[in-house]
This record gives C-alpha cells, sequence and structure tokens, in this order.
C-alpha cells in the first residue's frame, strides 16, 4: 500500500485491489499527521493531547502515547501510539485507534537518513484502471 499525504489530501493506493482511496484531510487530522511527521511544536500539540511516555529500559525502545484531550479530535481518535527506536530516536511504529475499534498500525524498517531523494518522490500516478473512491471523514464510509 502508498500512502501519500499533501496539499490537505489523504490518498491511499493498493495496487493489487487497483483502488485507491481519497480522504480530504481536515483541520483536527492536520494537527496529528503534523505531529507525526515532526512539523508540530510539541507545545502547541500539548493543547490536543495528554502524552505519557515509557521507558522499557536499556533492553527496549521507548513508547510515546498520545491521547487527545480536544473534542473535535476525541471524535474521530481514541489514541496514537509511537514506537522510537532506542538508538537512532526516530519512530518504527505508528499505531492509531479510532473511536469506533477500528485500528490502524505502520511499521518502518530498512530506514535510511539524509539519502538524496528525485524531485517526483511524491507525485502518485495511478494507473487508469484503478478505481478512486472518495470519503469523507466521520461519513460511516
Amino acid at each position: 500500500m502508498t500512502v501519500l499525504l499533501t496539499g490537505g489530501v489523504a490518498i491511499t493506493y493498493r495496487p493489487l485491489e487497483k483502488r485507491a482511496e481519497r480522504i480530504e484531510v481536515g483541520r483536527a487530522q492536520r494537527h496529528v499527521f503534523r505531529f507525526l511527521s515532526a512539523a508540530e511544536p510539541l507545545d502547541k500539540l500539548m493543547g490536543y493531547f495528554s502524552f505519557t511516555f515509557r521507558d522499557p529500559g536499556p533492553s527496549g525502545n521507548y513508547t510515546l502515547l498520545l491521547k487527545p484531550t480536544a473534542h473535535q479530535i476525541k471524535k474521530r481518535l481514541q489514541s496514537v501510539e509511537i514506537e522510537i527506536d532506542r538508538h537512532s530516536l526516530l519512530p518504527i511504529r505508528v499505531a492509531y485507534a479510532e473511536p469506533d475499534g477500528d485500528s490502524t498500525e505502520y511499521s518502518f524498517s530498512a530506514i535510511e537518513m539524509n539519502k538524496p531523494q528525485s524531485a517526483g518522490l511524491f507525485d502518485l500516478a495511478l494507473p487508469p484502471d484503478v478505481h478512486i473512491v472518495q470519503l469523507k471523514l466521520g461519513s460511516g464510509e
């Protein structure tokens, strides 16, 4: 699966299913995405989330648990858990749960830092036979 977040839109593309989902990302969701990409100042996010930091000791990775405190975010998000590699201090797993019980988890591996990237890296060209579904958050789709 490919996930592209750009210009206020999230697109998930599943090549094997020939399906893409396009979701316009609202203001509350942008705060979460901005935090996960380290673009949102921590002091600003403290107005939207409570934070719990866990350190299991030298043999494990750090865990950061975020729980929304702002009503507009609580409606869409129950929690976000971020596992941080103890040595590189990079996120290696992000899991989030929604109030309806749905959950999503992303794991990151083979991370390369400061590798030069091509100019078109964030362009997503979908084949003509891909079915694109427009989703609206909170619509039950």
